[in-house]
């Protein structure tokens, strides 16, 4: 069935971020609410962009690992570079699983995103927090093969729950996914709580839980950290021991990618 026309005069979450990164699929309703954002947090534009690169690095990271299925949690309307055109840079062939409960989003990523009609590439309309139908979805349709190693990113999605039920989330993922897998976490982190209580008064998706360093280490008990381990996204770069993690403004995002023994 034909997913609803979206109504542009309501600004969504998805194209919001959209805007915040450079995009063009957003209305005038979804520019005027991220203008409303950045004036609460003016390093939010910034911030966008650090966990979209971010999400980009760890799918490279990965792929050089040897990785060559991916599984993008709450996808969205996403900008170039695509996940699966990073992946397939490295690993040609690689596949891809976009997933998100969104009607548009979901049209966006089928019909007008470049590539994403290729084989191997897939979306997959289910809500991130319902593992076990994403996972079925995504193995039903081939990208997902269980036996493999596969890079689940959970970028800028996260902080919609408490840091007890995200670590609930990711440990379900973690049972399904092959040993070798990696998942890939970015969340927002507002310094001051005053100007964080007032993003999710001015808009229901941005950041509803303030998560620490501590509860995206928490999220990936069980996994082993990459090195540089738990680090502001802006200077994270999968591997290396040496990341300047100590310097971040007050706003940024935090970020970590573990690994299944």
């Amino acid at each position: 069935m034909a997913a609803p026309d979206p109504d542009p005069g309501r600004p969504t979450s998805a194209r919001i971020g959209n805007y915040l990164l450079g995009g063009h699929d957003n209305t005038g309703a979804d520019r005027a609410k991220a203008a409303e954002l950045e004036a609460v947090v003016p390093q939010l534009r910034q911030m966008a962009r650090d966990g979209s690169l971010f999400a980009a690095r760890a799918v490279g990271y990965a792929a050089t690992e040897g990785i060559s299925q991916f599984i993008d949690l709450g996808a969205g309307l996403p900008v170039a570079p695509h996940v699966h055109d990073i992946a397939r840079s490295v690993r040609p062939g690689a596949r891809v699983a976009y997933v998100d409960k969104d009607p548009e989003a979901c049209d966006y990523l089928r019909y007008v995103m470049p590539g994403a009609a290729s084989g191997g590439v897939e979306v997959i309309r289910e809500d991130l927090r319902h593992p076990a139908g994403a996972w079925r979805e995504a193995v039903k349709a081939g990208v997902v093969r269980p036996e493999q190693p596969a890079c689940i990113l959970a970028t800028s999605v996260l902080h919609l729950m408490a840091p007890a039920a995200a670590r609930a989330l990711i440990g379900q993922y973690a049972r399904r996914a092959a040993p070798g897998s990696m998942f890939a976490l970015a969340v927002p982190h507002i310094g001051a709580e005053v100007a964080r209580k007032r993003l999710a008064e001015a808009h229901p998706t941005v950041p509803a839980w303030n998560f620490s360093g501590a509860d995206v280490r928490a999220a990936l008990a069980g996994l082993e950290l990459v090195p540089p381990g738990v680090c502001d996204a802006a200077v994270l770069r999968p591997g290396w021991e040496d990341c300047p993690c100590g310097r971040r403004p007050a706003d940024y995002v935090i970020a970590a990618i573990g690994r299944k023994a």
